[in-house]
């Protein structure tokens, strides 16, 4: 994919208006910063440090596939790059331990989010890039691009993430089956075809009193608690057609093997007639020199 909104790179007006930060903080911050802006006040999404060893070392930069199809050729236990929009990066899905699924007769195999990106700053150095100083468990730090509102994405029900994200909120009860963000990928032709795109967005409350006349909206909160607004499953499923499609590839490739198996044969009892000649020939001509004489029949 080459464009995104008819743009190429991830760029927003900065929110913070640089510093102070909210709260009296200064740069650098478990929030984003500002970085030095230029002459149209628009700033990259993303930092650029710390990322050269990572699998999206220009993470402003908009690349990849939507996740609907890849280059054909998909290998067992390697891994694929999307763009996802909500957390505007690059993400990484990996077939972990070569895992295989049957959809209607089809052999897909399941790739799910890689867990790299859902370390924190501290585990992983690469995602100081998006911000993301917290607990792991989180794939972006939204606050930049949505005007400096701390919106953080994560799996559903912080699958995968920090034991403290679970505690401080009751009715979490992550479930990978249910919560995973997985794409199961036809191999021979790098077709998407069944997908479980699950996101889960949340709201950092404040770490200090900020609220207008000090009334706390959520007394019974403690400040920073990260609280989920909402998850989804956005999934789809492969048409009729699309199964087909699916069929015709293999039925195309069996009759190709097929073809390549009888060559091999047809090959192979050439090669033993050859031989076999060539041997009838020696046995006949080792002793004279000259081949024996065979009578003909009358």
């Amino acid at each position: 994919m080459e464009m995104w909104h008819q743009e190429k790179s991830l760029k927003a007006e900065c929110p913070w208006g640089g510093n102070p930060l909210p709260g009296g903080q200064y740069c650098p911050n478990k929030w984003p910063c500002c970085q030095t802006k230029g002459a149209d006040n628009m700033v990259p999404i993303w930092g650029t440090e710390n990322g050269k060893d990572a699998f999206d070392p220009q993470p402003n930069l908009v690349t990849g596939t939507v996740g609907e199809q890849f280059p054909p050729g998909v290998e067992r236990g390697g891994s694929l790059k999307v763009f996802n929009d909500i957390a505007m990066r690059q993400l990484l899905l990996t077939n972990y331990d070569g895992e295989e699924v049957h959809w209607k007769g089809t052999k897909l195999l399941r790739f799910n989010l890689d867990k790299q990106c859902l370390d924190n700053a501290q585990a992983r150095p690469s995602q100081e890039r998006f911000y993301l100083f917290g607990p792991s468990g989180f794939f972006a730090n939204l606050s930049l691009p949505e005007e400096g509102i701390p919106v953080l994405a994560s799996l559903p029900h912080f699958l995968y993430g920090d034991p403290a994200l679970l505690a401080a909120v009751e009715g979490i009860r992550p479930d990978a089956a249910l919560h995973s963000l997985t794409i199961d990928v036809e191999p021979i032709s790098g077709s998407a075809t069944v997908a479980h795109q699950r996101a889960m967005i949340s709201v950092a409350l404040p770490e200090e009193q900020t609220w207008v006349n000090n009334d706390d909206w959520f007394p019974t909160l403690p400040h920073g608690t990260i609280v989920p607004i909402l998850w989804f499953d956005d999934y789809s499923y492969p048409t009729q057609e699309g199964l087909q499609e699916v069929y015709t590839v293999y039925l195309t490739r069996g009759i190709s093997k097929g073809i390549l198996g009888g060559s091999i044969g047809c090959s192979v009892l050439f090669a033993v007639a050859l031989a076999w000649s060539i041997w009838d020939h020696y046995r006949s001509t080792r002793t004279t020199g000259f081949p024996k004489k065979r009578s003909m029949p009358e």
